[in-house]
C-alpha cells in the first residue's frame, strides 16, 4: 500500500476510530478493550515493549488486528505481517488484507545462490519505526537454529529490536499445538519474553463469536 511521504502521527483515539470503521461488525467490549490497547501501544509502545495476544480461535482477534493494521496504514504508519510457516503467512496475509512472509525469509540471508550451499546469517532490519505483527506466534520455536547461536524466537526479536522505532505484537493461541519437540509456546510465554530483555504487555481474547452467515 502506498504511504505519504510525511505520515500524520495519530493519536490513539484517532487509530481506534479508523479501525472501528474496518470492523465488519460491532465489536463486543473484550474486543474493544483489545483495540484500545493495540491501538495505544501501536502510537506509544517502549524501545523493547512487546504485545502478546493469546486469543482463541473464533474470538476475533485476527479482525481486530487487521482493523489496526488497516488504520495504521492509512495514516501513514509502518506494519510489517509475519509468521512461521509458508501456509500460515498466507493465510495471515487472506485474513488481514495485507501482504505476509514467513520469519525465516525475513530475518535470514544467504551468502550463496545455491541454498544447499548457502550459510545463512542474521539480516540487519532496515525498517525503522515499524510495528511487525506476528501472527501463529504459538509455532515459533526456541530451540537452538542448526549453525546459529541462538533460537528462532531469539534471532527474531534481535533482528526486529536492532532497529530504532520498532516494536512487535505476537499473536497466538495457547490452546495449539507448541513447536515441535515442546511442551509449551515459548513465544507465549511472558517470562521468556522478559529473558529476551524484552518488556511483555498481555492481552487475551477468549470469548468465541463466530456467527452463522444471518
Amino acid at each position: 500500500m502506498n504511504q505519504p511521504d510525511n505520515p500524520v502521527r495519530p493519536t490513539a483515539r484517532q487509530l481506534v476510530d479508523a479501525a472501528l470503521e474496518r470492523l465488519p461488525y460491532v465489536p463486543l467490549d473484550g474486543q474493544l478493550c483489545l483495540l484500545a490497547a493495540l491501538a495505544q501501544f501501536s502510537v506509544s509502545h517502549g524501545p523493547r515493549d512487546v504485545f502478546m495476544l493469546n486469543g482463541y480461535a473464533g474470538t476475533g482477534k485476527t479482525s481486530v488486528v487487521g482493523s489496526v493494521i488497516g488504520a495504521m496504514e492509512s495514516f501513514g504508519m509502518k506494519t510489517v505481517i509475519l509468521a512461521p510457516t509458508g501456509r500460515a503467512a498466507k493465510v495471515a496475509s487472506l485474513l488481514s488484507s495485507h501482504p505476509a512472509s514467513t520469519i525465516h525469509k525475513r530475518i535470514y540471508r544467504g551468502n550463496s545462490a545455491n541454498p544447499a550451499e548457502a550459510h545463512y546469517f542474521l539480516a540487519q532490519n532496515r525498517d525503522v519505526n515499524t510495528l511487525f505483527v506476528i501472527d501463529e506466534a504459538s509455532l515459533i520455536s526456541d530451540t537452538l537454529s542448526p549453525g546459529h547461536a541462538g533460537s528462532l524466537l531469539d534471532h527474531l526479536a534481535r533482528h526486529i529490536y536492532s532497529a530504532p522505532g520498532c516494536a512487535m505484537v505476537l499473536v497466538g493461541d495457547v490452546a495449539q499445538l507448541p513447536p515441535v519437540g515442546q511442551v509449551s509456546s515459548p513465544a507465549m510465554s511472558r517470562d521468556r519474553i522478559a529473558a529476551l530483555g524484552l518488556n511483555p504487555i498481555c492481552a487475551s481474547l477468549d470469548v468465541p463469536v463466530r456467527q452463522s452467515a444471518e
